[in-house]
């Protein structure tokens, strides 16, 4: 029996020696979660403004341009969930903070990651924050294995190129504030009434009344928090291109606005819904629904005007 064992383990440490070296390399390829978390250790005692949101902040907001030292905590398809989380885990690295921006698209009220096909990314919230899904199930191996998480297939296509990319967008363009510049190229291969359509409808399938309560709770629990700490609280819909937004259903803007209203009038918020702005161009724009670099740009000095008279 003690040779049997001996001889398991044995044929079984190299596959063990591989196996946690090739979890090691994963964890050491730049992300978008890795990346901002090491924005924030390097200039966390600076920071005075926090942008919050899905990827419509992360490629529209872009913190170089403004004129206080801010960072891009949005990412793609994060929840209001997580950006509470996020926010109230590292708050006590940010004691400059007096400004927090909540990127707040068409169905961000309506929307749980955990309902969408994005699911799969509440996991890199463990895996690069230390964050917790509400629902973590401490018995999912993909929570603790990259390997599992991204499948071997994909791994073993990883290690190939090398260890060079994790992430399905390539973090290549991010800058060090946790902006995501997109180009303007091939604006009529992305920008248009079919596409513009479609993406609505992938939208429009996120929406689910039950979020509606969950999220107005998390917003108030947070808003709750910042407000004992005096710091100036806004909500802003990003610019969309007409191609996307003229599927508005009109009642979802309604109930969002009005929801977003009150909670500015109980915790002296500013609101700013920019969605339908028809000031920005196609030339703005990287797809139907998010800003290119140069309408980010833009978009950011204006944001940087309006919080620094508010100061």
């Amino acid at each position: 029996m003690k040779k049997f064992i001996l001889k398991t383990l044995v044929f079984s440490l190299p596959i063990i020696i591989c196996f946690l070296y090739v979890e090691f390399k994963l964890k050491q390829i730049p992300n978008s979660y890795t990346i901002k978390k090491k924005a924030i250790k390097f200039a966390g005692k600076q920071i005075e403004t926090v942008i919050l949101g899905s990827s419509q902040a992360l490629y529209g907001i872009n913190p170089k341009e403004f004129s206080i030292p801010t960072i891009n905590l949005a990412n793609a398809s994060q929840s209001l969930y997580f950006d509470a989380r996020l926010l109230e885990q590292q708050i006590d690295n940010l004691p400059s903070l007096k400004n927090v921006v909540f990127t707040i698209p068409y169905f961000s009220l309506y929307y749980d990651m955990n309902d969408s096909r994005e699911k799969i990314r509440t996991y890199a919230y463990y895996h690069f924050w230390g964050i917790q899904n509400y629902n973590f199930n401490y018995f999912d191996i993909k929570n603790y294995s990259l390997i599992a998480l991204l499948t071997p297939q994909r791994v073993f296509a990883i290690a190939k190129n090398h260890f060079k990319q994790l992430d399905e967008e390539s973090v290549g363009t991010m800058n060090m504030y946790g902006f995501l510049a997109m180009d303007s190229t091939n604006l009529e291969a992305r920008i248009n009434d079919s596409l513009g359509k479609l993406k609505f409808k992938d939208h429009s399938n996120l929406i689910k009344q039950k979020n509606i309560a969950i999220n107005i709770t998390i917003l108030e629990n947070l808003l709750t928090k910042l407000s004992t700490k005096k710091i100036k609280l806004y909500f802003v819909a990003t610019p969309t291109y007409i191609t996307y937004n003229q599927y508005f259903n009109k009642k979802i803007l309604s109930t969002s606005d009005s929801i977003i209203k009150q909670l500015c009038y109980k915790y002296n918020c500013v609101y700013y819904n920019w969605s339908t702005d028809t000031t920005y161009k196609k030339e703005d724009f990287y797809d139907n629904d998010h800003l290119n670099k140069y309408g980010a740009a833009k978009f950011s000095r204006i944001l940087d005007n309006i919080i620094t008279k508010n100061q």
